[in-house]
């Protein structure tokens, strides 16, 4: 099995470099996870994105910024089909419990934050690690991030 590396990377310049510098000899092994910090247009940042051939997966997580009803993330996955760019979505796993029917036609693979420790009043990691059970007997993969904080 190889080893996998989920780098995660603000959405800006510098980052943008160092994603377009990538070798080769990484992109079946580097899947970058992007966190959108700042407004962006879900056209553009597709276009954006699919100018980076050397990057096989990437992993998007627009929780910082899409609050509300902006649906961000749900528009860059549709648009990123368009593309025919493998773009996933990083969700925190109550974001899941809410967004997961508007996604799953879309997509078959996603990672699920899970913060530790988890809010005392909110789901169990039973009812957390179940319920992502149920989402990957979906014919869907489902990779855990754990979020210290």
């Amino acid at each position: 099995m190889n080893n996998l590396y989920f780098p995660i990377l603000k959405w800006k310049k510098g980052e943008k470099i160092a994603l377009s510098n990538m070798s080769e000899e990484f992109k079946s092994v580097v899947y970058p996870i992007l966190e959108i910090v700042e407004e962006v247009e879900a056209v553009e940042f597709v276009k954006e994105l699919n100018e980076f051939n050397n990057i096989e997966k990437i992993y998007v997580d627009t929780s910082i910024i899409d609050e509300g009803e902006t649906r961000l993330l749900e528009k860059i996955i549709s648009i990123s089909k368009k593309y025919d760019k493998k773009i996933f979505p990083v969700l925190n796993y109550y974001d899941l419990k809410i967004k997961f029917s508007d996604l799953k036609d879309d997509i078959d693979e996603m990672i699920v934050k899970i913060t530790l420790p988890t809010d005392f009043d909110g789901d169990s990691y039973k009812d957390i690690f179940d319920f992502i059970h149920s989402i990957s007997s979906e014919n869907k993969k489902v990779r855990c991030l754990l979020d210290l904080g």
